[in-house]
Parts: structure tokens; C-alpha cells; sequence
């Protein structure tokens, strides 16, 4: 990779950030995160290089008293002195070498580095320019030789093509005696005094004369010139169509690919190693486009070096899929602060990568993540409305992959080494298990506590990382462990039920072990949450009033008595086992002893109410906050967008409201704080 890595330290967002680059580098991040300075960043330091562009809006813009800026580009000279020992050898041997001397420089400016690699540093104090650690004629030798170009895809002109002909200028350079006899046959043309045109130019060519100008341009101007002249003239077209007759997109692909194509052009011809800044090339791009830039990414020959910023989850897939993503990094603002964190997944697993998705993709923009199980919790911890009532979970995005290793390994910051603050939400029998002939609780070899958490190292760690009033985790695990081998605890009824405050002890250890690892184990299950001894009241009344709608029957009064006949505990735990959930124990409903009338009820309600898993939850969760803003003295004819338009226009409203939901439902407020208080840093 001809660029090494980059250095920025007191550059506008940037206190310090170093990134180490491969061929194609890609930079991702929200808005406002410090994408577009840190392409800026080396943007600026190439303007300076070889002439003078200071500006003092570059400096660190949260520390008026900071007055240095400092940015450091390290060149990887090994390919081009490589070329450069064999042309000496060639020379020695009484070869004869063009440019000699040109290869003799590269040798010289290579050796002075460490391994060949060699770091410009410029260093800018403000009102007193800039400083640098290279002299200017090694400067403008090491420019030419890591060409930079930068397209800004915001303000391109997709009608205007000049930077086209730039790079195919450059790249078709020729040496000032080739121009000398080129440009003499074109006057034996164009001023043949027996030809139309020759006596026009020759006309022409007397006015300037006779007014003592002549004009004068650059080998890369002459061909420029050349080539519109063999083009017939500077403007393209396509398939006779002016380039205005298609559409944005297109003509933005068009123009990308062709850029692209010159410079990759030029890095065959000449002996230069580029270096592309691409600045979101996915705006006006359609789906489809984005892949095709992709693919012409991926053409691109070694010893070229791209950085990508983007905002498009499709583009990080596609290089992902098609194994070009050498190195993505994900830009957070942090306190202020731009913070670059390297990417780091797959580990060579070539189903990782196939299975790299736009929804797994879209995690690396998240500000914070909650990794659940399935469509239940997303269902649950997507609501709009808990996300009125608790404002700070708009800055969380769900995904359902923590039970999928596959996806989980892609998105969880502990394997990629990313910075998303994240909480991964998981069911209890993912944790332990019940085994009924023993009567007791064992930890499987496939638990979380087994197979996720990195355990080894606990010898090395005293006190938890997010508390220090929690034990020495270590101390945590071994008395989890010996909680399940010794204790064992008081069941009640047939459904598999525990009210034995041990029992709860025992569920409050693991999971203020595991959330010291980002993970957050249900009591029992997502149903568990919703459904508890709290809200069993609201559950009734939301059963009842679904089974009046939706029969002609007296079900609703046979619920109602059932219930009646049960204790609390048993009323919990039946309804659970009713929607799909667990037992106190975890244990399903095929494990569950129920009564007849039981069994009868619980058909009715799965017929009626909850046919899915899923669904339900959304209809209940409205059904509760109506119910709760009646009790409060507010109409119960409010319908959804009512209510979510009443609470974001009125605090006290609002917050009546959080204060009912956070008595019944305790369990899945803990998560919502834990949730919110991930983002309190960015915010």
C-alpha cells in the first residue's frame, strides 16, 4: 500500500488519531462525527506540501488556547525503490537508463526512512506557519510520486469534466523533446499555406506576433489540448445524447468510474502510486450504481489507496462481501471529540462475510445498540411510544442477532473492537437451565456465562468495571457457580412456579455479573417482562376487552373467575405460559401440568388475542398507555398518535405517565435506563 498511515493531532475535531491504511480504507460515522476533517485533514496537508494555503479555522475548535496543529503522512517507498535498486543494477552492468537520476532520488529518499517508509510531518503553529521535517525539493519529489486526488462527491460538477482531462493529462505526459516534435508536425498541418485552414491559422498566428504574445502551458496542458482536438472538441457525450439527457445518478456513476479509470490508467503508465479521497461518491447514487462503484473500487491495482467516507450501509456491505474492505473505520464524536476506532471481524470466516446484510451493516452507524433475540424484543424496544416516554432511546437502534453467532460476531463491539456502546438482551435459559428430575439449576456448556463470556481473564480483573461497590468478578462467578451445584429451591404448583426469595437472589447475581460484560438476562423471557405480578391487572382487562370483540361468548367472565381461583404467582406464570413465554423455572408449556379449564383458556386467548408470538405486544402496549392516561384524568379516546403527540408537547404529562409505567413494569425500565445511560457521553 503506497500510504502507510495518517496522523492528525489538534486538527478541528481531532485531539489525537492515528489510522494504519491498507489499499482501501473506509471511514464511517454519523453526521457531525469527523468524517469530512479527517479527509479534510489530508487534504490540507497535501495544498501545503509544495505551496502555501494556511488557514486558521483548522485548529482544535473545543480549545481556544490550543495554537498547533500537527498531521503526519508515512509513505511505503519499498515497491518504487525496489524498481529504482534495478535500474541501478541495469546501469552498472553499462545499460543505458532513462531518468537515472529520478531512480537514483527514489533510492535517497527511501533510505533516509525506517524500512523504507518514510513520514512527512508538517507542524502548524498558528501565526507562525508551518514547519516540516522534509525539505521542499523531497516534498514536491514524494507529491509526484503519491499523486493525491480528492472528490468531493457534494460539489462535483457531473456536466464539467476539466479534472478528467487533468488526470488523463498527466497520465499521457510526455517529455519536453516528444512535444517539441509533435507539436512541429501539427504546423507542418496547420499553417499549410494551400489549405483553408492553414491560411486561417496562419493569420491568427501573425496577430499574436505582431502583438509580441505568445502564450505557454505545461506538457500536461499540451495534451489536454491534444486530446480534445482528436475528441473534437471539450465536451462528451453519450450515444449521441448530450450528458444532460440523463439522469443524475447515471451521470454520477459515469463520471466516477471514468475519474477512477484515469487515475488507475495513470498508476499503470507512470511510475506514481495514487492516492484517492472519496468523499460520500453514494450521493444521487440508486442501489444498483452503488454496487457497480463498488466493483470499479475493487478493480483498482495494487499501490493505490483509496479512502472512502460514507454514510451508505449497502457500500459497506458490498466491500465487505466483496473482500475489499481492508480496513473500516468508525468515527464517533465523543465528549467533543472526534474518536476513530478500527473495525476488526470475519477472522478469515468466509460465512461471515456472505452473510454480511444491510441491516448488519446499518449497526456500524449506531450511536447505541441493544442486540436481542428476536422479533419479540424488537418489537418490544422498537415502540414508538416508550421511545416518547423515554426520549434518549431515539439514539438506540435494535437488532435482532444475539442469537444468531454469525450476525452477533459482526455487530458486537467486544469481537469487532468498535466503540457503539451496546447492551446485549437475552432470555435466562440462554444462562441456565432446570433439570426437573434432579430439581436443580446446572450451567450448560453452551451458556452465555460459558461460551460468550471471556471468564479466563477474570483472574487479572478486582473490581467490575462499571461499579466498584460489585465483589471482585471473579468472587461474582464463583458464587453463581456454587449457587447452582448447592441450592436448591422451593416449587410450587404444576407450571413449574417459584416464589422463594433465594431463588431471586440467585437470578439477581447472574445478572449483575453478566452486565459487567454488556449483557442483560431476562428474569425468565421478553414475555416476562411485559407480563409480571405488577401488570397482570392491565393484562386481564386487555385479554377481556379482545375477547368481547372478538366473540359472542361469555369468555371474557370465565377469564375473569379462572383468575379469581388462582394466586398471584400462578396467575403470572399461566399467562406467561399463555403467550408464549416461561415459567418462573424456564419451563415451556409442554412441561406445564395444566387443568382442564386451564387448557380450555388458554386455547381461547391463543385463538383470540396472541395466534403469533408477536403482534400482540404492540396492540397491548397501546392498549396500557390508554388505560394508564384514563386513570390520570385524560380521555380514554385517545388513539395512539393522540397520546404520543400529548406526551412529546407535554412534560408533565409525560413524565405522570413514566412514573406509572416504571411500577409496573420494573424489569423492563431497569433495561430502558441501562439503555439510555449509553448514550449519556454523546448526547
Amino acid at each position: 500500500m503506497p500510504i502507510k498511515s495518517i496522523k492528525i493531532q489538534y486538527y478541528k475535531s481531532f485531539k489525537d488519531c492515528k489510522a494504519l491504511l491498507k489499499d482501501v480504507n473506509i471511514i464511517i460515522g454519523e453526521n457531525g462525527s469527523g468524517k469530512s476533517n479527517f479527509i479534510e485533514a489530508i487534504d490540507y496537508f497535501y495544498q501545503n506540501l509544495t505551496e502555501t494555503h494556511l488557514s486558521d479555522t483548522v485548529f482544535d475548535a473545543n480549545n481556544r488556547y490550543s495554537n498547533c496543529i500537527r498531521i503526519g503522512v508515512s509513505y511505503d517507498l519499498s515497491h518504487l525503490q525496489a524498481i529504482a535498486k534495478n535500474k541501478r543494477k541495469l546501469s552498472e552492468e553499462g545499460k543505458n537508463v532513462p531518468y537515472l537520476s529520478f531512480f537514483e532520488k527514489i533510492l535517497r529518499i527511501a533510505e533516509s526512512g525506517k524500512n523504507s517508509i518514510v513520514t512527512v510531518e508538517m507542524e502548524q503553529i498558528r501565526k507562525k506557519g508551518i514547519r516540516w521535517n522534509y525539505n521542499y525539493e523531497d516534498r514536491a519529489f514524494l507529491k509526484g510520486l503519491f499523486p493525491l486526488y480528492k472528490l468531493d462527491c457534494h460539489n462535483i460538477d457531473i456536466y464539467d469534466w476539466q479534472s478528467i482531462w487533468n488526470v488523463l493529462g498527466a497520465a499521457a505526459n510526455v517529455s519536453d523533446s516528444e512535444k517539441g516534435r509533435i507539436l512541429q508536425e501539427i504546423k507542418k498541418i496547420s499553417i499549410e499555406s494551400s489549405t483553408e485552414i492553414g491560411q486561417r491559422m496562419s493569420a491568427i498566428q501573425n496577430i499574436f506576433e505582431n502583438a509580441g504574445i505568445t502564450s505557454k502551458g505545461t506538457s500536461k496542458d499540451f495534451i489536454v489540448s491534444l486530446m480534445r482536438i482528436l475528441n473534437q472538441g471539450n465536451k462528451f457525450t453519450k450515444s449521441g445524447r448530450e450528458l444532460s439527457y440523463y439522469s443524475t445518478g447515471t451521470n454520477s456513476l459515469q463520471y466516477i468510474q471514468l475519474y477512477l479509470r484515469a487515475i488507475f490508467y495513470l498508476s499503470k503508465s507512470k511510475i506514481k502510486e495514487p492516492f484517492i479521497l472519496l468523499d460520500e461518491p453514494e450521493i444521487n447514487l440508486h442501489h444498483i450504481y452503488i454496487d457497480q462503484l463498488c466493483a470499479e473500487v475493487a478493480k483498482a491495482q495494487n499501490f493505490v489507496t483509496f479512502i472512502i467516507a460514507t454514510h451508505s450501509p449497502r457500500m459497506v456491505k458490498n466491500f465487505i462481501r466483496l473482500e475489499k474492505a481492508e480496513k473500516i473505520y468508525s468515527l464517533k464524536m465523543i465528549r467533543n471529540y472526534s474518536s476513530i476506532q478500527h473495525l476488526t471481524f470475519f477472522n478469515g470466516d468466509r460465512r461471515a462475510t456472505i452473510a454480511s446484510s444491510d441491516e448488519l451493516a446499518n449497526a456500524y452507524f449506531s450511536k447505541a445498540m441493544l442486540l436481542v433475540e428476536g422479533a419479540t424484543e424488537l418489537e418490544l424496544l422498537s415502540n414508538r411510544m416508550l421511545r416518547e416516554i423515554f426520549p434518549n432511546m431515539k439514539y438506540v437502534d435494535v437488532f435482532t442477532v444475539a442469537s444468531d453467532k454469525t450476525a452477533k460476531d459482526q455487530l458486537s463491539p467486544a469481537k469487532t473492537h468498535e466503540k457503539t456502546p451496546y447492551i446485549a438482551v437475552i432470555d435466562m435459559d440462554k444462562v441456565i437451565q432446570y433439570n426437573r428430575k434432579e430439581r436443580h439449576f446446572f450451567i450448560p456448556a453452551t451458556s452465555w456465562m460459558n461460551s460468550e463470556i471471556p471468564h479466563e481473564k477474570e483472574r487479572f480483573s478486582f473490581k467490575g468495571k462499571k461499579d466498584t461497590s460489585v465483589p471482585e468478578m471473579r468472587n461474582q462467578r464463583a458464587r453463581i457457580v456454587a449457587m447452582t451445584n448447592r441450592c436448591q429451591f422451593h416449587i410450587s404448583g404444576d407450571l413449574y412456579m417459584c416464589n422463594d426469595p433465594n431463588y431471586y437472589d440467585y437470578v439477581r447475581a447472574i445478572k449483575e455479573y453478566l452486565l459487567q460484560y454488556n449483557v442483560f438476562p431476562c428474569r425468565t423471557t421478553v414475555e416476562g417482562i411485559i407480563i409480571n405480578r405488577k401488570s397482570i391487572g392491565y393484562i386481564e382487562k386487555y385479554i377481556c376487552e379482545k375477547l368481547r370483540k372478538n366473540s359472542y361468548s361469555d369468555n371474557d367472565r370465565k377469564l375473569h373467575e379462572l383468575l379469581k381461583s388462582m394466586s398471584v404467582v400462578e396467575q403470572d406464570n399461566f399467562l406467561r405460559l399463555t403467550f408464549h413465554g416461561k415459567s418462573d423455572l424456564l419451563q415451556g408449556e409442554k412441561n406445564a401440568n395444566f387443568s382442564d379449564e386451564m387448557k380450555s383458556m388458554r386455547e381461547t386467548i391463543r385463538k383470540e388475542v396472541c395466534q403469533k408470538k408477536t403482534t400482540w405486544l404492540s396492540e397491548y402496549l397501546d392498549f396500557y398507555f390508554k388505560e394508564v392516561a384514563s386513570e390520570l384524568g385524560y380521555s380514554n379516546q385517545y388513539d395512539r398518535n393522540h397520546l404520543m403527540s400529548r406526551i412529546s408537547s407535554d412534560e408533565q404529562f409525560r413524565l405522570s405517565i413514566k412514573e406509572k409505567f416504571e411500577k409496573d413494569y420494573p424489569e423492563l425500565v431497569e433495561l430502558l435506563h441501562l439503555s439510555e445511560t449509553l448514550v449519556c457521553d454523546i448526547i
